[in-house]
This record gives structure tokens, sequence and C-alpha cells, in this order.
């Protein structure tokens, strides 16, 4: 047995409760007992181009996310339209009527699907190895040095972490 429950927060949000008997299924936007629970989301480079405006300027509608994306890209309002289409079915994304017109949302959060495409971009260039990443960006001197000391904070912190588990 399955069963729905939807809830508008407001037309770009919504929370979806799924239960199938006792399985917890993994759905995009899927809150459970108040917690997240997502499915992997993985898109193209193309793809973050939209999802980067959206994030930023949500609803947005075709026409402004052409006018938006043109003049770095080049890409028609037909273009744009497919990549929308594309990421409507990979649940990234969802189009809303507003008054008659179509306007589009994020349906997933950056931070909950950055960690996916970090991990797959490290795995397809680093074969998995973080320590060849940075290794290959100091070598190539492509860190600032505010970068070097906000990386050193981060792995201090995560040594601390480690050391009180």
């Amino acid at each position: 047995m399955f069963l729905f429950l939807f809830k508008a927060i407001d037309k770009c949000q919504y929370e979806v409760i799924y239960l199938y008997q006792r399985w917890l299924t993994k759905v995009n936007l899927l809150h459970w007992k108040g917690k997240r629970v997502m499915s992997q989301v993985m898109i193209t480079e193309s793809e973050w181009k939209i999802m980067k405006l959206l994030w930023v300027k949500s609803p947005s509608t075709l026409t402004e996310l052409t006018k938006s994306l043109e003049p770095e890209t080049g890409w028609t309002r037909a273009t744009v339209f497919v990549m929308l289409k594309r990421l409507i079915s990979k649940n990234a994304v969802k189009m809303v009527q507003d008054s008659g017109t179509n306007v589009y949302c994020p349906a997933v959060r950056r931070e909950d699907i950055a960690p996916a495409e970090t991990e797959s971009f490290i795995n397809r260039v680093y074969d998995g190895s973080v320590g060849m990443m940075f290794s290959a960006l100091t070598s190539r001197k492509a860190l600032s040095e505010e970068e070097i000391a906000e990386l050193k904070k981060i792995l201090d912190e995560a040594e601390k972490s480690e050391r009180s588990k």
C-alpha cells in the first residue's frame, strides 16, 4: 500500500511524506519524521548553470532564465526549455503554474547534491584520491594563501572531530 501526503509550504516548496508499509524509499525532497532524505541527483555541468540561477532567484520563468543565461552561454529559449525538462525528469526542478505562466523552482537544495557531485568528480578525475586532487592544485599554485589557510582550518577541525570520537 502506498500513501503520499503533500503539504504545500509555498509555491516552490513542499513536503512529501511517502509511506510504503514499513519501507521508507528515498525520494527527492522527502521528509521523514523531520529529517530530509535524498536520493542521489546527478546533473551535468550545463544543468548546474540553470540550477545556480534558480537557487539565487526562484521562481523564475523560462524567459527570465533565457535572458540570464544567453550572454554567457548563447543558449536559446528552446535549449533552456529542453534542459529544464531534463532537470524536471531528474526531480531537480519543478514547474508550477502561476497566473497561467509556468515558473520554475529548484526541487533540491545545493547542499543536498553538491557532496555527490564532488565525490563523482574526485572519483572520475583523481581515482577517488582527495590527496591527489590537492597535490594537483598546490603544485600548479592554483590555491591562494587564503584558500590554503581555510583548508588548514577545515583539516584541523576534521582532525579534532576524529579524535573526539
